[in-house]
């Protein structure tokens, strides 16, 4: 008996913290959603190759996934702390729900004049019609990951700091095809801008 109830108190002190880890990513992930497009941004030069090749360290992609890009993707004056966390949460989510063992993720950028568009594009399961505009609110999640880690914050995360910035989100799937998510991102933010809550501007 003292040895079933040494086994059941392990069980609940492993769930307790569990749940306790969950609270904890639910609160850091609402703060930074609320703070996004409030906090003035620093603005440096941003080499996005650069910035790919330190988010694959971060990420850690388990044996069989890579994350690549196109060459000549831009570097330019930026904000670089919101840029690299956009692209954070949708390479860490292409690989998060990968349906396979392993799989790529392809980043991308074209020069539209004023701003980049970047496309982060995965070979995963890909997201039905039905759900493409839903994934971008807040505690949303597909079905098919309702028991995956996460709280469903990381693309309304992604949106709020996009249009905040200026640009705008979309996503373009087929079930069983991938996924690729388009944003642009402005090629100039003024510095006298960037210190106004939720805005900037571009040129």
């Amino acid at each position: 008996m003292p040895a079933e109830r040494s086994d059941k108190s392990r069980t609940y002190l492993s769930k307790l913290r569990q749940t306790v880890r969950k609270m904890e990513r639910l609160t850091d992930d609402l703060l930074q959603y609320s703070r996004a497009g409030r906090d003035p941004d620093q603005i440096t030069r941003v080499d996005t190759a650069e910035l790919l090749r330190d988010l694959t360290l971060l990420l850690c992609p388990t044996e069989g996934f890579t994350l690549g890009w196109d060459p000549g993707l831009p570097v330019f004056e930026t904000a670089k702390a919101p840029l690299e966390l956009v692209f954070r949460n949708l390479v860490g989510n292409a690989l998060k729900h990968h349906h396979r063992n392993a799989g790529k993720v392809m980043v991308a950028a074209r020069n539209l004049g004023h701003s980049y568009e970047f496309s982060v594009m995965d070979d995963g399961p890909g997201i039905p019609a039905e759900s493409q505009e839903k994934i971008f609110t807040m505690f949303y999640k597909l079905p098919s990951d309702a028991s995956a880690e996460g709280n469903g914050i990381g693309l309304a995360l992604v949106k709020r700091i996009v249009e905040s910035h200026g640009g705008r989100v979309w996503v373009e799937s087929v079930v069983g095809s991938g996924a690729t998510f388009h944003f642009t991102w402005p090629q100039r933010i003024h510095r006298t801008e960037v210190s106004r809550a939720g805005h900037s501007d571009s040129r």
